[in-house]
């Protein structure tokens, strides 16, 4: 009974794990046994050390193994650490209480000591890396903190008596190996800021301090600087949102200055020992490597805190140092700075979401990583673009709603102009910033390809397409970047006349497809409610009357689009109606504005005759058209605004005003105020100009100037400095100095101050006064006058620099703005699409264009666009129709009597053969089965395509009996001729005897050999049942290949299931079949 008790106690689980008593007892087994093994490796590893030191001279003749007599000799004192350390191993119980320096002091001694070979300093490596590996150092133990910074200081000062490059490059290795265990295991986090930049810096130095190292340490030294990355980054997420930043530093000048290294920089130093130099002083270490301490004395009260936003900054910094290139960079140049590429890849793959929680982080993301990718993408080759491509869609992916203006130019400065078409004699013959990277016609394919499989890439993101759409599009101020990527995307998927179809002809219609099956993937699971309310809105908010005030305070508002507006605050059908009316005042600024281009006369008056201004016409509205309107040429706006007549002058007044100069310096506010047109050449007007600019910022800052006569004389010597600093003709430019003495006494008769002077020298030296004409084609590369323009934007409003987001919840809010989307991508589609059937391709491509065409018609089914319907099915009906009875064909050739006579293939055989055709055709057929209701036009071209069908007997009988017209229909449809005895027939009925009395009069007319009277008798009897015109009454035999191509088109035709759809057609509404 007791042991039934005993067994039903265990089999009902009475005694829990958690039991104090059992788990107390658990533990300490544990305890012991972890003990045990700890001080296992220990011991391993200290003998290991000390047999490879006794087969070294210097240790050669030291008595004892360790555990010898102490009378027998002195032992070395290294010898002397081990041995004590061994001894001690096994009496320790508790290795949290256990200061880990006390049996790291041995291994770290011979990691410093130069007197130490190559093979010993590796084999006391391999123990710490064994050490960190297995957690030995626990994070609880209070002194663990210091053992770490005592092994990255030990390590990153690792000295030892060089021998041959192999060996010191496994060495070396380890080196690497162990730095990155001390940023991996689990006690990592408690390295200092300090110790975690040296550890980045060793890594470098080790794989790039001479310039001659291997391959293999190199590769290993830019694997471990990733690694140790990504370890970073990963704390990032928990950091506190606002941190300290300490003043920390990586010098990375080895490497990124120059590719050729001196002989004083090599890794061997003088005396033959092998050393990781250090710069001349270090935030730690002091001067160099005397100011080592013991590494066993520790002080727990002054140890550095655990790494933080400091370290992770300046590693940032670090990676993006390394992204930079000048014009015809070799190839060495070019992988440093796609290696500084992948750091950054890795660090925003680590925690790019947090980002955005620490603006000093975002500062550099924002500025110096931006124009640093932009300056290297086209003048690097692929790889560089490469790594640029993949850093940009990865930025896209976890920050973009903060990157707004990066966004537009990574699309315009760089990969729009790299992926358009455009020929190589275009290109200059010099290279230059922007075209150093396109020196050849495969340079430039292959930049192309790259730049391509990032625009597709990113139209593969779920939100990508409307995102674009919604924040640029529908902005007043910012350029229809939706608009330019579709008709990039159709140029490209077009080939070149004389040229097949290429890779990037199919690349191009695969970014089409993605953008047309984003929309049908949402069109299929919106609710047909919402879709609904949608178009309702939509029309109302386009079509909704607005007066000329309206017009101009909504820009007012809205600061000309998305940025500040109130309506565009909140995710739903209210904000999608503000947006649709914004996309329309841009489409009708954009008409007027090629009118104002033209003429600026009739362009005015076109305004009026549309509501845009009254008549007569207002100053203040035209000032408003000339600061707001997009697609301005701006040399037309400067020579309006320049001209000397009343109403010109009245309306220069008025553009000024709508400029906030307070709080702005002189050359910010010119430079912000010559940003919206071209300054004219005459004297005069530039005077005009500057007149009405000075009274202007006088009056907004008084404070800055003595009056505005000195605001105009500043200005006008800020414009002749930007001329003479930029200007390539003007060969000796002005010094500071001459600048300074230039503008004496002009500040109401005093001078100004030396820095203010300072300031604007520097400022227009170092970023030119350029305008950003929207008109002139944007090149790949940085533009600093569009970088301009676009930080200026961003600066007017907190929100400017931020993305509207379409991915809001419970309803995504993208579906709302689909059909706009599709209106302009569904045609370059449906042409591109096309180009597949013209071109042989392979049956990837085929399935590919296939449902291109179903994703297209999915759409158009959902929402109801017949004309898109119609226009499909018509282009496929093109497709799809098979080859004519009459039409001769000539692919094989036979031997007869008379010699070789050419014979054309039946049609039938050439349908089955086309593997286009024949896809075309179940396309179409599936479409008109599930959306045959939006159908309107396209009927016709369908019904022809099924009575060619049916000419060339390729409708089966099934199909054909699904076909008749029973008697529940009225009964078949009568002939107006009757048979020999009088009797109305059916046109059935008399088809088939038409064609039996055409048989005998074909049969006569052979006899007679008269080929013209045979061919007009088949054409008067509608005869189609010869196929070819080789002088044979009867077609010669199918072959086994031939009727295996007629089988396999009559398979296709029956898949279509014809007779279904017309079956169905009792049921489609009396628009489709009206």
């Amino acid at each position: 009974m007791a042991l039934s008790a005993v067994h039903k106690v265990l089999k009902h689980g009475l005694i829990s794990a958690s039991n104090p008593a059992m788990a107390s007892s658990s533990t300490a087994a544990a305890a012991a046994l972890k003990a045990r093994g700890y001080a296992g490796i220990l011991s391993s590893e200290s003998a290991g050390v000390m047999a490879v030191m006794r087969q070294n001279a210097k240790w050669a003749l030291v008595p004892g193994y360790g555990y010898g007599d102490e009378d027998g000799g002195q032992d070395d004192p290294m010898l002397q650490e081990f041995r004590a350390v061994r001894r001690a191993l096994f009496s320790w119980r508790d290795w949290d209480t256990v200061a880990p320096v006390a049996y790291l002091a041995p291994f770290l001694q011979v990691i410093r000591s130069v007197e130490t070979s190559g093979p010993i300093t590796g084999m006391a490596l391999s123990a710490v890396h064994k050490v960190l590996k297995h957690g030995l150092i626990s994070a609880s133990n209070p002194d663990a903190a210091y053992a770490m910074h005592a092994i990255a200081d030990a390590v990153t000062l690792c000295r030892f008596e060089a021998t041959d490059p192999d060996h010191d490059d496994v060495v070396l290795s380890k080196i690497l190996h162990v730095l990155l265990e001390c940023m991996r295991c689990a006690t990592g986090r408690l390295l200092s800021d300090d110790d975690v930049c040296n550890i980045v810096q060793a890594c470098y130095r080790i794989g790039h301090q001479s310039g001659k190292e291997s391959a293999l340490l190199r590769n290993l030294s830019r694997h471990t600087l990733r690694e140790i990355v990504h370890a970073a980054f990963g704390r990032l997420p928990f950091l506190p949102a606002e941190s300290d930043v300490s003043d920390v530093h990586i010098d990375n000048t080895f490497s990124v200055a120059a590719p050729e290294r001196a002989e004083t920089d090599s890794v061997l130093s003088e005396n033959g020992e092998t050393a990781l130099p250090l710069p001349p002083s270090s935030p730690t270490k002091g001067p160099g490597p005397g100011r080592a301490e013991s590494v066993v004395s520790s002080d727990n009260e002054n140890e550095p805190s655990p790494f933080g936003l400091a370290c992770v900054l300046e590693i940032f910094r670090f990676s993006v140092s390394f992204v930079a290139l000048e014009p015809g960079a070799d190839e060495q140049s070019e992988s440093v700075c796609a290696f500084g590429l992948q750091l950054v890849l890795a660090s925003l793959e680590s925690a790019g979401g947090d980002f955005k929680r620490h603006p000093a982080l975002m500062s550099l993301v924002k500025n110096d990583l931006s124009r640093a990718m932009l300056t290297v993408a086209p003048i690097g080759r692929a790889p560089v673009l490469a790594a640029v491509a993949a850093t940009v869609l990865q930025l896209y992916m976890v920050m973009h709603l903060e990157l707004k203006m990066q966004l537009e130019a990574f699309l315009r400065m760089s990969l729009l102009p790299l992926a358009d078409v455009k020929p190589v004699t275009e290109l200059d013959a010099t290279p230059t910033p922007t075209t150093a990277g396109l020196g050849s016609q495969t340079g430039h394919s292959d930049l192309r390809r790259v730049a391509l499989e990032c625009l597709v890439d990113l139209c593969r993101q779920p939100n990508f397409v409307p995102d674009l759409y919604v924040n640029f599009d529908c902005d007043v101020r910012r350029p229809n970047l939706f608009e330019e990527l579709v008709g990039l995307l159709s140029r490209g998927a077009t080939p070149g006349q004389g040229t097949g179809l290429s890779d990037e002809n199919l690349l191009s219609l695969e970014g089409l497809l993605a953008i047309t099956g984003g929309v049908a993937d949402r069109s299929a699971t919106a609710a047909a409610a919402m879709r609904d309310e949608t178009a309702v809105t939509f029309d109302n908010a386009t079509n909704a009357p607005m007066s000329v005030d309206d017009f101009w305070g909504t820009m007012r508002d809205g600061n000309g689009g998305v940025a500040g507006a109130v309506a565009a605050q909140t995710a739903g059908p209210g904000r999608a109606r503000f947006l649709r009316r914004n996309r329309h005042l841009k489409r009708r600024l954009l008409a007027c504005a090629d009118h104002f281009n033209a003429k600026p006369k009739k362009g005015l008056a076109y305004m009026q005759d549309i509501g845009v201004l009254t008549a007569p016409l207002c100053a203040t509205q035209v000032a408003a058209f000339l600061k707001h309107a997009p697609g301005l040429d701006k040399a037309v706006a400067g020579e309006y605004l320049g001209d000397h007549h009343e109403f010109n002058v009245s309306v220069l007044g008025e553009y000024v005003s709508l400029f906030e100069f307070k709080d702005v310096t002189l050359d910010a506010a010119l430079r912000l105020f010559l940003d919206g047109f071209r300054l004219p050449g005459e004297a005069q007007k530039i005077s005009r100009f500057l007149e009405v600019f000075a009274e202007k910022f006088f009056a907004a800052n008084p404070d800055a100037v003595s009056d505005a006569d000195a605001a105009y004389v500043l200005s006008y010597s800020i414009i002749m400095l930007n001329t003479d600093q930029h200007n390539p003709q003007v060969k000796h430019k002005m010094t500071l100095e001459q600048f300074i003495r230039n503008n004496r006494g002009t500040n109401g008769g005093a001078d100004y101050p030396r820095e203010t002077l300072e300031a604007i020298f520097h400022e227009i030296r170092g970023n030119e006064i350029k305008l950003a004409d929207e008109l002139v084609a944007v090149r790949a590369g940085f533009d600093s006058a569009r970088w301009g323009d676009m930080a200026r934007v961003s600066e007017k409003h907190p929100d400017a620099g931020r993305m509207l987001s379409t991915s809001s919840v419970p309803v995504e809010e993208a579906m709302l703005y689909d059909e706009d989307l599709f209106q302009v991508a569904w045609s370059p589609a449906i042409s591109a699409t096309c180009v597949v059937f013209d071109f042989p391709v392979e049956e990837a491509a085929l399935k590919e264009a296939l449902d291109g065409f179903l994703g297209v018609a999915r759409i158009a089914g959902h929402r109801g666009m017949t004309t898109v319907m119609d226009q499909l099915v018509t282009t496929l009906c093109a497709y799809a129709m098979p080859a004519n009875a009459g039409v001769s064909t000539s692919t094989s050739t036979t031997s007869s009597s008379s010699g070789a006579v050419g014979v054309s293939q039946k049609p039938s055989v050439l349908f089955g053969e086309d593997d286009r055709k024949r896809t075309a055709l179940v396309t179409v057929f599936t479409i008109a089965t599930r959306w045959g209701d939006c159908i309107r036009a396209g009927w016709c071209p369908l019904v022809d395509v099924v009575l060619r069908l049916h000419k060339l007997d390729l409708l089966s009988g099934k199909v054909r009996a699904g076909l008749d017209v029973d008697n529940a229909d009225g009964g078949p449809m009568l002939s107006l001729q009757a048979d020999a005895d009088g009797k109305l027939v059916s046109f059935r009925e008399f088809h088939k005897a038409h064609r039996e009395a055409a048989a005998k009069l074909s049969k006569k007319t052979s006899q007679a050999g008269s080929s013209i009277l045979r061919g007009f008798s088949q054409l008067l009897s509608l005869d189609d049942s010869t196929w070819g015109g080789g002088g044979h009454a009867t077609p010669p035999p199918l072959t086994a290949e031939e009727q295996s191509s007629e089988d396999r088109a009559t398979r296709c035709v029956e898949k279509c299931g014809v007779d279904a759809v017309f079956a169905h057609a009792q049921y489609l509404g009396d628009e489709s079949l009206g």
